[in-house]
């Protein structure tokens, strides 16, 4: 696919930034603004906006790396429920 460049607004500031996919990319922008005023919303100080987007960054992580931990394990108990379903059918068939 062909990159494009796309303007963005992010925490009020514009960045111009490629990508393929213009649904994705705007996806992204609008959780890394609702992270951003999560995280202002949390705080009593005013922070450099390089000091607030690392907080940001470090949120988004923390929620992928859960997300991606309890898919983990989602699949797991899957695997274990079609195990437990071809031990069934293996019995049936004997």
């Amino acid at each position: 696919m062909t990159q494009k460049i796309f303007k963005v607004l992010i925490g009020g500031l514009e960045y111009k930034l490629t990508s393929d996919d213009e649904q994705s990319l705007r996806k992204a922008v609008d959780m890394v603004n609702a992270e951003l005023e999560l995280v202002q919303g949390q705080i009593d100080i005013k922070l450099p906006l390089t000091q607030l987007y690392v907080l940001v960054s470090l949120n988004l992580a923390e929620k992928l790396i859960k997300q991606n931990d309890n898919s983990g394990s989602e699949n797991e108990n899957l695997l274990a429920e079609v195990r437990k379903l071809n031990e069934l059918l293996e019995n049936i068939d004997s």
